[in-house]
């Protein structure tokens, strides 16, 4: 006999945010409760929620737009006296002034940038010329790619000039240099180029390998930013640039045994990358996202085939949309957010990683799982976001079990916009298509059934599906 039980959670997002498409949610957490544009304040952990905003600008459909473009013009009008780039950290917040004079064209923006730039010129570099993470001591951290890189990006998006993309190839270089295991073809956490301990707030003092002077453990996060930064230069430098299928293999090197160590139950990936499944070790949703986000790059431009990589891309996005996000706010404005992320890092042993908490409320979080989400919704639906589709047709949805005991039937009541047939799709946690069927649906409320028959218990995904589009519902199904 099989029972169904739904989870409240997924009862209260499908009734309270019947026409908000889960990325929707997040992305309004992040710009109302997490850090609203009126109290945004200039770093590293706001850096990738502008990135964010540039991103969904470009993804979006036009009736969406300026809504990114006001949040990052309030956050950074105010801030503009105290931008800087006299450090990595501080300098990935100035991003959003290149996009800022890309879509406004007004010059202050990028006399700032400029400003921000010549500063960057001048931060303490490492013997072989890589820009230092800390301004007291010359150290490469993974992370320091994606901080610089980020702006450098939105300077090369704003004025066409190579100058910006080339010196971040380099910087991704020099960095790779000192960092790249090649056993995995992953990076450590840091280099030491002084030889000498430098006091850190939040490092560990011992850190560095005496002889090496590499940090010894592979960080999720960290080259999650690096798999960030080179999907992006991807997806900027025109494809016959010579630097192009260099930073494609190093894309390649990076996530060629990402499936490998994906755990296979919730789609995510581990604090310490290559680490699966110690003792100890944890699931970890930021890396995750920025992982399924640099496979997705590398299935789009061919760098990488074969269905390893697929089902570890689709289980990625399912995984953080069903295991990594919680309801949040009240009944008045519910919203969701991220959880699973670890905290604030800086360098450590095993056990230093392993120490460190986790939690939401982040909004580099949500910039990630935005930033991924959206571009594995477009790419799913043959370049046109569902987000668009599920607003502008307002299709609300309900699944619950039949009180029968012995049904094996799952009911489904949903308020169709217009008449349509629509697939109905049942997936496993692996992406696998486990069952489907086409639904007429008319106008106005449509109540039907979808007759089970599954081998296994477990957790399950229900997709309404139209060309263009898709709403979501996961629930357990339980076998007896």
């Amino acid at each position: 006999m099989i029972r169904y039980i739904l989870l409240f959670f997924a009862m209260l997002v499908f009734n309270i945010l019947p026409a908000q498409n889960w990325l929707d949610s997040l992305d309004n957490y992040a710009r109302e409760r997490i850090s609203p544009p009126q109290t945004f304040l200039p770093g590293w952990q706001n850096a990738a929620l502008l990135h964010s905003m540039e991103l969904q600008y470009e993804m979006m459909p036009a009736t969406e737009k300026q809504k990114y473009v006001d949040y990052v013009k309030i956050a950074l009008d105010k801030n503009l006296p105290i931008l800087t780039g006299l450090w990595p950290n501080p300098t990935s917040a100035s991003n959003g002034l290149g996009f800022l004079y890309r879509v406004t064209q007004d010059p202050k923006y990028l006399q700032v940038a400029k400003r921000v730039y010549n500063q960057y010129l001048n931060i303490l570099r490492t013997i072989n010329g890589g820009v230092s993470h800390v301004p007291y001591a010359p150290e490469l951290w993974d992370d320091t790619v994606y901080m610089v890189g980020v702006f450098l990006l939105s300077m090369y998006r704003a004025t066409n000039d190579e100058t910006y993309i080339l010196e971040l190839i380099d910087q991704v270089k020099k960095h790779k240099e000192k960092l790249v295991v090649d056993e995995w073809g992953l990076w450590v956490h840091g280099w030491d180029g002084n030889n000498t301990y430098n006091f850190d707030f939040c490092s560990q003092s011992d850190w560095a390998n005496p002889t090496t002077r590499r940090s010894a453990e592979i960080w999720g996060r960290g080259n999650g930013w690096v798999v960030l930064t080179l999907s992006e230069i991807l997806n900027n430098l025109p494809r016959n640039h010579p630097e192009w299928p260099i930073m494609a293999n190093m894309l390649k090197d990076m996530i060629i045994h990402l499936p490998e160590l994906q755990d296979a139950n919730t789609g995510h990936w581990y604090q310490l990358t290559v680490r699966k499944g110690e003792a100890g070790n944890y699931l970890e949703s930021s890396s995750t996202a920025m992982f399924g986000y640099g496979i997705l790059t590398a299935l789009k431009y061919g760098i990488v085939e074969g269905d390893s990589f697929k089902n570890a891309m689709d289980l990625a996005y399912y995984g953080l949309r069903n295991n990594s996000v919680e309801l949040v706010g009240d009944n008045d404005k519910p919203y969701l957010n991220t959880k699973n992320v670890a905290l604030e890092t800086c360098l450590g042993d095993k056990e230093y990683y392993y120490d460190i908490e986790t939690g939401g409320d982040k909004a580099y979080a949500s910039a990630v799982f935005v930033i991924f989400g959206r571009a594995y919704e477009i790419y799913k639906n043959g370049g046109v976001t569902g987000v668009q589709n599920i607003k502008n047709n307002q299709y609300a949805v309900q699944v619950y079990p039949t009180l029968a005991k012995t049904s094996t039937d799952l009911n489904i009541k949903l308020i169709a916009p217009k008449n349509e047939t629509v697939q109905y799709v049942l997936i496993d946690m692996l992406g696998r298509i486990v069952q489907q069927q086409p639904q007429f649906l008319s106008f106005g409320e449509n109540q039907n059934k979808f007759a089970l028959n599954v081998a296994q218990g477990g957790q399950y995904i229900f997709i309404v599906k139209n060309q263009k589009a898709e709403i979501v519902k996961s629930f357990p199904i339980i076998i007896q």
